[in-house]
């Protein structure tokens, strides 16, 4: 991001911020005119935790929820720009940036370190670009270095877009019915990888 050539520089911040104040404004739409049930509410109490989601149901995840003591990893990408405004105006803790092939293990250190002070954290462990569905190990290394449990959680939505791309992404539209299961929280230590790996596949589902 810290690469735009200055030329560029007036082109990139009308298009980061522009977008990104209509990020915001679509989440809060959404957000207020959906009817959202959530089952086992009670479970977003566990602080610190680790909010884990397929990348397919990111956006519905987005609209959903309030996020202001959670930290953040997201691509270092000029393109991110948006995503990145939007939740700065939604209250969010702080970004870590990294991803795989960019300074992912760094950053996965310092999501661990937030986690270890109190933030929470949501992650897709089939991001960044697939294949869908297909669970990454990442998730459950932080989730037993940091002591945080995984908060595994599914979706169902009537009213959304579904978008072109490796995952399909669903994009909730306003007055929407979305419904969140919040399944019962996974301990990760570094003795259980392999059991607590299968149980959040099943506990996901598809």
């Amino acid at each position: 991001m810290d690469n735009v050539p200055l030329w560029l520089q007036p082109i990139y911040l009308f298009y980061g911020y522009g977008l990104g104040f209509l990020y915001f404004f679509y989440i809060h739409l959404v957000h207020f005119t959906s009817k959202i049930e959530i089952k086992n509410r009670e479970l977003l109490n566990n602080v610190p935790s680790i909010h884990c989601l397929w990348h397919r149901d990111a956006w519905i995840y987005f609209c959903s929820f309030i996020y202001k003591e959670h930290v953040w990893l997201t691509h270092p990408y000029w393109y991110m720009k948006p995503t990145h405004v939007a939740f700065n105006l939604c209250g969010l803790k702080a970004w870590v940036f990294g991803s795989t092939g960019n300074d992912g293990r760094k950053a996965a250190d310092e999501i661990v370190k937030y986690l270890r002070e109190g933030s929470s954290t949501w992650i897709s462990p089939d991001g960044p670009a697939g294949p869908p569905q297909q669970l990454r190990k990442g998730v459950l290394h932080i989730s037993a270095q940091s002591s945080a449990p995984i908060l595994p959680m599914r979706f169902k939505i009537k009213k959304y877009i579904r978008l072109w791309g490796w995952d399909k992404m669903l994009m909730p539209l306003p007055f929407a019915r979305i419904e969140i299961e919040i399944r019962m929280p996974i301990e990760v230590t570094e003795n259980n990888i392999e059991e607590a790996r299968a149980l959040l596949i099943e506990s996901l589902g598809s």
